[in-house]
């Protein structure tokens, strides 16, 4: 069903393979409901998420992640497709999410709503009905790190840091927190670099060429960040299409990290 990465999914082999899955639409209500993929499910990513008083958005509760999967009708036992639009962040965060949670069979639809709709298939506004699951939370703790995890391994060389967001936001000159600029040592790659012109992502030869040609090695751990953990997890997908084997997500991100005097910033390129 999948690809040569395994983590990501084409068009016309979900047309053949979605009575098989469950599909897991990550857009908004309202995007949802202007038209979908059939059988899809709306899952908003906002419903995983709590806010807190620093102004970061991270990943809620594990009652509030098994209450939502279970509503959307995820099982361990069943493969997961999630798809999104316009480079599909939202559905690269909800595939990051659903690997935390510890579930072992769950890819991307590559290109999202806009490459199903080229590849000629439908859309429908008829909403499924759900069979809710009793999905339980098998956390993969390797998948996420705190900002207290990050502070404690800034000078660890086996650790390096990749900051998704704009150059402007890397640099300082775009502040978003209290303080501008980013984490010291952080490596900077736009999400938009993983992927093609058509919002496809590039070939798993071209992505590992890129982190490489960036300073990583296959055998350190990489940490992604952004301003609350959504474009740093489609550089996490980029990376797991690579076959980068210890990948993670901070989603605190600068959201965080930006607003805490007990963090260190640097500024510039």
């Amino acid at each position: 069903m999948k690809s040569e990465s395994a983590v990501l999914i084409d068009a016309k082999a979900l047309a053949r393979a979605q009575d098989d899955v469950v599909i897991l639409d990550a857009r908004s209500p309202l995007r949802y409901e202007e038209g979908h993929l059939p059988n899809a499910v709306n899952l908003f990513i906002g419903a995983l998420m709590q806010s807190r008083a620093d102004g970061a958005q991270v990943l809620g509760p594990p009652a509030q992640l098994e209450r939502v999967f279970s509503a959307a009708g995820v099982a361990h036992t069943r493969p997961v497709v999630v798809y999104g639009e316009q480079g599909s962040c939202d559905a690269a965060y909800l595939f990051w999410v659903l690997e935390y949670a510890g579930h072992k069979s769950v890819c991307l639809l590559d290109g999202g709503i806009e490459a199903w709709v080229r590849a000629g298939q439908k859309l429908t506004r008829s909403v499924p009905v759900v069979v809710e699951s009793d999905f339980s939370l098998k956390p993969d703790y390797s998948k996420r790190v705190t900002g207290e995890w990050v502070l404690q391994h800034l000078h660890d060389e086996s650790v390096v840091l990749f900051d998704a967001r704009s150059g402007e936001e890397f640099s300082g000159q775009d502040r978003r927190a209290r303080r501008g600029g980013h984490i010291p040592g952080a490596r900077h790659c736009e999400w938009t670099r993983a992927l093609c012109p058509d919002l496809t992502f590039k070939s798993q030869k071209e992505l590992g060429a890129l982190f490489e040609a960036l300073g990583v090695h296959r055998d350190q751990i990489v940490v992604n960040y952004c301003q609350n953990g959504v474009r740093a997890a489609l550089v996490y997908v980029a990376q797991r299409v690579a076959g980068f084997p210890n990948v993670c997500n901070y989603d605190g991100s600068w959201a965080e990290w930006g607003n805490s005097e007990r963090y260190p910033v640097e500024s510039g390129t």
